[in-house]
Formats: C-alpha cells, sequence, structure tokens
C-alpha cells in the first residue's frame, strides 16, 4: 500500500506526493541479494576445488573469484558500518574457514587462483576483524581460534611441501637442458 504526503493551500486546493520508500540497502550501496550470491559464490569455490583440471569448472571458479573481485567494495561497507557487520559476521566467520580448509588444495593446482582465494580470505577477516573491533566484549570462542591456527599451519605446511616439489622440478628441467 502506498502513502501519500498531502499538502493544502488555500483556497480549498491541495496536492499529494507519494512518499517513497528508499530501504537501508539502496541507501549504503549494499544489493539487496548480495548475501545469497555471497553464498553461492564461496560455494562454487568450495565444490569445484578438486575439479580445477576441466576447464569448464575452472572457467566457474574464476568467475565466481571475479565476483570477488568486482564485490569488494560492499565487502569493505561491511567493516564500516556496525550493523551491517553484525549481519555479516557468522557468514564471514564460517566462509572463512571454508576456505581456509580448501585452500591447500588451490596451492597444489593453482598459485593464482590461491592468492586470489587468500584475497577473498582475507576480505571476511577483515570484516570478523572489525566485528571484533566494535563490540568490546566479543571474543572469539578459543575452539575457533585453535581451529583457525590449525588450518593457517596446515596451509603453510603445504606452501613449504609445494616449493620444494617445484624447487625439484626446476632443478631436474635444468639438468635436461
Amino acid at each position: 500500500m502506498q502513502q501519500f504526503e498531502i499538502q493544502l493551500r488555500g483556497g480549498g486546493c491541495g496536492k499529494a506526493k507519494p512518499i517513497l520508500k528508499v530501504e537501508e540497502n539502496l541507501i549504503i550501496g549494499v544489493p539487496k541479494d548480495l548475501l545469497i550470491k555471497l553464498e553461492n559464490q564461496i560455494n562454487i569455490i568450495n565444490t569445484k576445488a578438486t575439479l580445477l583440471v576441466d576447464p569448464q569448472q575452472r572457467n566457474e571458479v574464476i568467475i565466481a573469484i571475479q565476483w570477488f573481485i568486482y564485490n569488494r567494495e560492499h565487502l569493505n561497507t561491511f567493516c564500516v558500518n556496525q550493523n551491517l557487520t553484525q549481519l555479516i559476521y557468522t557468514k564471514s566467520l564460517n566462509s572463512a574457514r571454508d576456505l581456509l580448509k580448501i585452500l591447500p588444495v588451490y596451492l597444489r593446482s593453482s598459485w593464482f587462483l590461491c592468492y586470489q582465494v587468500l584475497q577473498i580470505c582475507n576480505d571476511f577477516l577483515r570484516i570478523i576483524y572489525s566485528f571484533q573491533i566494535q563490540n568490546e566484549g566479543r571474543e572469539m570462542e578459543l575452539t575457533m581460534q585453535q581451529e583457525l591456527l590449525q588450518d593457517v599451519e596446515e596451509i603453510k605446511q603445504s606452501q613449504i611441501l609445494n616449493k620444494q616439489i617445484y624447487g625439484v622440478q626446476e632443478q631436474n628441467m635444468k639438468y635436461l637442458l
């Protein structure tokens, strides 16, 4: 139902203007369906990670990563607005955890895609950090901290292993040439 603003003028004349309802999301520039699309893109990045050999699957992952690059400004908006930060905190925490768990697969498959996924993780971690800063009484659960640190340590070990494998391959190429 549309509401009108009625203004009376002298002589019995009046006019009515419709009151436009502008949603808060549009005021701050965040699209309505951003959270739904965010979940879909995270799902694509997680599920297609093991299928990167197939060019079609790889292209879908690249498109999902591009979506995050194009929407990075909106993710930064979540860091600034306290209400929005609270809205997306749990989703950001779960998404960061999921991406950190799948990161070793990207590290083995493509260093470039791994770097891009790390950038997405950084965006989510920035939202988490903003939430922690804005809410002084809010502390991350100890189990969650340990889980994230364990995931980061696994990524470090995978990186060291991949560097060693790459170094051996490079030395073998020198000897062959």
